[in-house]
């Protein structure tokens, strides 16, 4: 296996962050090719050429998960790093993931960073578990494991993986699920991605899709403390949905859900939350 990487940057409509996002892929050494998906765009991206970098752009917009596997199946390099287009990558990320992975012996499928959680003036550090990121910490949610902060086999996802393009939202939760359910990550506690909080769906659109994600029909034989991280989970995301849709009181009900799975997880994520800190580990 040759330890070079595509980056992919699936990317819909002007992005005003764009640009910086491109360049910072370009200024990781082992970046051997850059793929930016347009995913349907009704205006030009106006990315000027570069030397590693293509194009592809979808004729109508299919979604983040159309546009993943899409930059995944032209990919050349036997490794896959993905970055949001209002993201930042460090010089040295992908650098540092992959020499963790040439010393890896534990047959890990790639690897996860920590990264700096930007929302306005805030900025949070949040780290992964330590050592490896497997199912268990998926059930709680995506955070853990964000495209951005990733680099993994291309054949993890060519041959078995890729993204359930069925999914408007939560894609990336859903994926996560299904590939840690019989493999890890290793987790490196760097802080080499800055994420940018931007644009969120409609509340319905999210709504619906995490609806579709509760409902998985493989989620259905969990283990009985396993299920309770899930509806947790669930139940908490959902409340967070409600309450940008002004909704005050279901969201209540919601969080009450959660904490009828997991009370202590439930009070200590809410109260993270408030304080403007991370989601607890599982």
């Amino acid at each position: 296996m040759n330890y070079d990487v595509t980056a992919i940057i699936p990317v819909l409509g002007p992005q005003p962050l764009l640009r910086r996002a491109v360049e910072s892929a370009l200024a990781n050494p082992e970046v051997r090719e850059l793929i930016v998906v347009d995913d349907g765009s009704s205006v030009s991206l106006e990315l000027a050429p570069h030397p590693k970098m293509k194009v592809i752009r979808h004729d109508t917009s299919r979604g983040p998960a159309a546009a993943r596997n899409t930059g995944a199946r032209t990919a050349s390099c036997d490794w896959i790093a993905f970055l949001d287009a209002d993201d930042v990558w460090e010089a040295r990320k992908t650098r540092i993931q992959l020499d963790a992975l040439r010393n890896d012996g534990t047959g890990a499928l790639g690897a996860v960073c920590a990264f700096t959680f930007l929302r306005g003036d805030k900025r949070v550090i949040r780290r992964p578990p330590e050592a490896r990121l497997e199912f268990r910490h998926s059930l709680a949610g995506a955070r853990f494991g964000l495209g951005s902060t990733m680099i993994i086999a291309r054949a993890a996802i060519i041959n078995t993986h890729r993204y359930n393009e069925s999914y408007t939202r939560y894609e990336d939760w859903e994926w996560l699920l299904r590939i840690l359910k019989n493999g890890h990550f290793i987790t490196l506690q760097d802080e080499l991605v800055d994420v940018t909080h931007g644009y969120r769906a409609e509340p319905a659109i999210s709504l619906s899709a995490l609806s579709q994600l509760a409902r998985s029909a493989w989620l259905a034989d969990l283990p009985p403390d396993e299920s309770r991280i899930f509806k947790a989970a669930i139940a908490l995301e959902k409340a967070s949905l409600l309450l940008s849709d002004r909704r005050p009181l279901a969201s209540a009900w919601s969080i009450l859900a959660a904490s009828r799975h997991r009370p202590v997880w439930t009070v200590r994520a809410v109260f993270n939350r408030l304080a403007g800190g991370a989601i607890p580990d599982v």
